[in-house]
């Protein structure tokens, strides 16, 4: 706001404020005053729009003392044009409830100016105001009018709304030091301007709906991602990804409650597909101190459904199926299959495949399982190391249909289990395909391990020390990886699961604890470290090499001489890498002793497993050429 001088004052008019006396002039400007602060040029105070601001123009024949009266005064007319503006513009719809709410603020406030106006000019008419009094009465309404005026200008520069708004308006309170009745003004503001706001939240809370046409609200939802997903998509998305925040629409003051306003939304969501209610709050008693109480109940209500569900009992099935609790099923399967899993990828039957594993699974202690009609045979299109390599990113190139097709069954043979929405939130592709690599490891120690047993019939006719030798030490090596597998890794890991999963109350809590087990599990189990994974891979590698030695030997594909060439080369190899993978676990055992301490029973497991491999130093002490 700023003023003509007296020089450059332009206002014409026959009758001069200088030709009149000091109370004359005292009247005409107050009755100019009583327009121009409702927006309406009176005949001594002009005034005109320049850039943002406004240009007054007042007499040059007002006394000085009425004039400096006056300049204090006028830029309340300047606030009420630029409110008034900003309420026609900013009350369209498209700037979203939250500011429609501080429209509906801003005319209160207006409306109060204008109530105060035309009580000054009632004084004025019965000739009871002097512009002394008009400045005493108008001084409580200018400091609110600069406050709301301050605010709604910064939301304007800021174009700013929804929750970006309300925090705008909650540091303007927090900040703001001064007169206490504009700080309440301010709260009064925030607290109207908010109620949009938290209806969005409660109707989320207890709908699991965001009614969010102005795209105001801290949470959005991306409906690509769909229920169905969770059995194809390895990254959870529809429960990770569905619906996430915006972090520029999160209040403020809201912040420390992000977290627990989507995870009970969500929840409410997933319980809304099942026509599942829950006690509902009415909004009247709601607050921002009930959003921990709403979502607390909103995932005991999922959690509980989730045990209507048997979501124990689908998870006890994983254990018994994939990671082998009861394995008579497998062996049998192995026994009945051999000769169909023994064919390239291309030559299998899936059909063939999966009556076999329902027969297996129907003839043994699986028949009394609830679930096992939930699984399935798959293959993969790459070996487990390979799968591994790709994970850890130590192999990131290569020719996925080539491997397709030079696999044979024993190679890509897994496991599936098929859930329905919404256990699969829990048993999710992601969650699976941990479970089906854990298989796969076991499953091919399995095999192996029936192979080296088979040579043994194989070889008993001949004479061949060496290659008894190397068996047993293959042999020695299965069993203890499969031993320490199940009864170090495991069996250990999986009590620490269910009991922490028994008391847990959070669907985020579930999920975490789950897959917390199952990396620990891959962790353990030498899965995860790309040292290790390459050791054992190589003497997994050598043991496929021995049998088939053996078996080419007794089917005279090979001579005598030349099978005790391979045996030698064979016991050379498979020592050094022995003797390698004990160096390893020594060294990641003992390296970062003060990280292993924090998870004692995990070194010890490591430790215990060095000792059963390296009996009595057996590969330590080997010199190797």
């Amino acid at each position: 706001m700023t003023f003509l001088s007296s020089e450059e004052s332009v206002i014409e008019n026959d009758e001069s404020l200088a030709r009149h006396s000091f109370v004359v002039q005292e009247y005409l400007i107050m009755e100019d005053l009583l327009y121009v602060l409702i927006g309406i040029e009176g005949n001594y105070v002009k005034f005109k729009r320049e850039g943002e601001g406004i240009v007054f123009e007042v007499d040059n024949g007002l006394d000085g003392t009425l004039f400096q009266m006056v300049e204090r005064m006028l830029c309340m007319s300047e606030w009420y044009l630029f409110l008034k503006r900003f309420c026609d513009e900013h009350a369209k719809f498209e700037y979203g409830f939250v500011q429609h709410a501080f429209c509906h603020c801003v005319r209160e406030i207006l409306q109060d100016y204008l109530t105060l106006i035309a009580q000054l000019e009632y004084q004025f008419n019965r000739n009871e105001l002097t512009l002394q009094r008009f400045w005493f009465y108008v001084q409580p309404m200018q400091s609110k009018m600069k406050g709301i005026y301050s605010l709604a200008m910064s939301i304007e520069k800021s174009n700013c709304k929804g929750g970006s708004l309300l925090s705008l308006i909650y540091d303007t309170y927090i900040c703001y030091s001064g007169d206490e009745k504009i700080k309440e003004m301010y709260c009064n503001i925030l607290r109207v301007t908010s109620e949009p706001y938290y209806e969005m939240i409660f109707g989320w809370m207890s709908k699991g709906e965001i009614r969010d046409p102005y795209e105001e609200f801290m949470i959005k939802e991306q409906p690509e991602y769909s229920k169905e997903d969770l059995k194809e998509d390895f990254n959870d998305g529809f429960w990770t990804s569905r619906f996430v925040f915006v972090n520029d629409r999160t209040p403020t003051f809201l912040e420390k409650y992000q977290k627990e306003i989507l995870q009970g939304g969500k929840c409410v969501n997933v319980m809304k597909e099942f026509k599942k209610n829950f006690k509902k709050m009415k909004f009247q008693d709601f607050n921002k101190n009930k959003i921990s109480e709403m979502n607390i109940e909103a995932n005991e209500s999922l959690v509980n459904f989730l045990k209507e569900k048997k979501l124990k009992s689908h998870i006890l099935s994983l254990k018994q199926f994939f990671l082998l609790e009861r394995g008579d099923f497998l062996t049998h399967f192995m026994d009945i299959s051999s000769d169909e899993l023994a064919k390239k990828n291309r030559e299998m039957s899936m059909t063939k495949l999966q009556s076999l594993l329902e027969l297996s699974l129907k003839s043994g202690t699986s028949a009394f399982n609830e679930n096992h009609e939930c699984v399935k045979c798959d293959f993969s299109i790459m070996s487990l190391y390979e799968q591994l390599k790709r994970i850890i990113s130590v192999n990131e190139n290569g020719m996925i249909e080539r491997m397709r097709n030079e696999l044979n069954g024993f190679e890509s043979f897994i496991l599936d289990y098929q859930v329905e929405f919404p256990v699969s939130l829990i048993v999710s592709k992601k969650v699976l395909t941990k479970y089906q690599i854990i298989f796969r490891h076991l499953f091919n120690c399995k095999h192996i391990e029936r192979l080296l047993s088979e040579t043994f019939s194989e070889l008993k006719p001949y004479s061949i020390p060496l290659g008894d030798s190397i068996r047993q030490k293959m042999l020695n090596f299965i069993e203890n990886i499969q031993y320490y597998s199940y009864f170090e890794v495991i069996e250990p890991n999986w009590n620490y699961f269910i009991n922490k999963l028994e008391s847990a109350k959070l669907v985020d809590e579930i999920l975490k604890i789950h897959s917390d087990f199952l990396d620990t599990c891959l962790k353990e189990c030498m899965l995860s470290n790309e040292k290790l994974l390459l050791i054992f891979e190589k003497m997994i590698n050598l043991c496929h090499l021995f049998c088939s030695s053996v078996f080419q030997m007794t089917s005279n594909q090979i001579n005598l001489n030349e099978f005790n060439l391979q045996l030698s080369q064979l016991d050379q190899n498979f020592t050094l890498e022995a003797k390698k993978l004990v160096e390893s676990l020594n060294y990641f055992a003992a390296a970062d002793y003060e990280h292993h301490m924090s998870n004692f029973i995990c070194f010890l497991f490591i430790v215990n497993l060095v000792c059963r491999l390296d009996y009595n130093f057996h590969y330590s002490n080997k010199e190797i050429n």
